[in-house]
């Protein structure tokens, strides 16, 4: 907030508006959690702010084969008149390669971008290591999908089993690993598909 009324120090008069478009019904209301925390850091400044616009969650949504997407993804405003419309973007801007990565780590959501010194700034971010990503990488979206939906019906099938198994019986087969703990034995765990490569 304090950048935006830097630029104007020297105007005597005005009120600070708020536009907020963007971000639909998603599963996870990623949406919602991040629109209520923009409203409740809005309502938390001592200034005067004037919600003018307000197109966000299922006020932008929209249903196709019941997927929802935003029905806007962006707007622009033309500095001249003020005037708001809708728009699209060809460029995702500079390094979105750096922006996405970073995005995936789950990290908190930052503006990158200082106005006063026209520098965009990514700060220092980590990861856990992803094994196998260049095997992961040459599969298509079909085959990743199916086999998630195997490990994941794998992994309901030993829950209920160890469930059902008292511990003693369960830890018969399982094998200590390198790093510690213990794991399934390779003749326990059923495996379909395409094998991951060797590390």
């Amino acid at each position: 907030m304090n950048s935006i009324k830097s630029f104007s120090d020297h105007a005597q008069c005005g009120r600070l508006e708020v536009h907020l478009v963007g971000g639909f019904s998603d599963d996870r209301q990623l949406s919602q959690k991040l629109t209520h925390q923009l409203l409740s850091e809005f309502d938390r400044q001592e200034d005067d702010i004037h919600l003018v616009t307000l197109c966000v969650t299922e006020l932008n949504d929209r249903e196709e084969n019941e997927n929802h997407f935003p029905i806007i993804y962006g707007i622009a405003v033309n500095i001249k008149t003020a005037e708001i419309y809708r728009a699209s973007f060809q460029d995702r801007g500079p390094e979105q390669e750096l922006r996405a990565a970073r995005a995936l780590t789950g990290g908190p959501m930052i503006s990158i971008y200082d106005a006063k010194t026209e520098q965009l700034r990514i700060g220092p971010y980590s990861w856990m290591p992803f094994p196998h990503v260049d095997f992961w990488l040459q599969q298509d979206d079909k085959q990743i999908l199916e086999l998630v939906l195997e490990k994941t019906n794998s992994a309901r099938t030993l829950l209920q089993g160890s469930a059902a198994t008292p511990p003693a019986k369960h830890n018969r087969c399982s094998r200590p690993s390198r790093r510690g703990g213990s794991q399934p034995d390779a003749a326990a765990r059923p495996v379909r598909g395409s094998p991951l490569p060797e590390a």
